[in-house]
């Protein structure tokens, strides 16, 4: 039986630069999905008489460098303004979040989709895909949904309308 003498120096190096190469095209994947992702407008539809929505609307366009996010403010939105298919109920019932390529996110999803396009929030946009704090989330937001329902409930009744 013959044995192959491979001299460690020259394993480590080839091996090293085999490394730094997949770690190289793995970064280039990563960033062009990135860039692809944040090349694309999200249209946020958000409910501009609720006073924590308002709140953080004005943090993430703060940080939104790269203006890729269009916000609407349903309150003050004019008929021919309204997305197709959606009423302005359905947009105030939950948070929606309309991808340029009408794919819609809503609820926590659109939590994730939105802090995925901000630079500051960008690494901690998983979250919301892992299971156990996309549940707490969920928990936290459905809490949130019931008190800003008897608000714009408060609201609308004290100016009559929108």
């Amino acid at each position: 039986m013959t044995r192959l003498a491979v001299p460690m120096s020259e394993y480590s190096v080839n091996r090293e630069d085999t490394i730094g190469k997949l770690d190289s095209a793995d970064d280039d994947k990563r960033l062009n999905r990135a860039e692809h992702e944040t090349s694309q407008k999200l249209t946020i539809f958000y409910d501009g008489g609720c006073p924590i929505c308002k709140k953080e609307i004005e943090l993430y366009r703060k940080i939104d460098p790269q203006k890729s996010l269009v916000w609407e403010d349903i309150t003050s939105l004019k008929e021919d303004r309204m997305p197709t298919g959606k009423s302005r109920e359905q947009l105030l019932e939950i948070f929606h979040v309309e991808g340029s390529n009408g794919e819609w996110h809503t609820g926590v999803d659109a939590f994730g989709a939105i802090w995925s396009r901000l630079p500051v929030l960008r690494r901690f946009s998983f979250v919301f895909s892992i299971p156990v704090t996309r549940h707490i989330a969920i928990g936290f937001y459905r809490l949130f949904l019931a008190w800003q329902r008897m608000d714009r409930k408060r609201r609308k009744n004290t100016s009559g309308s929108w």
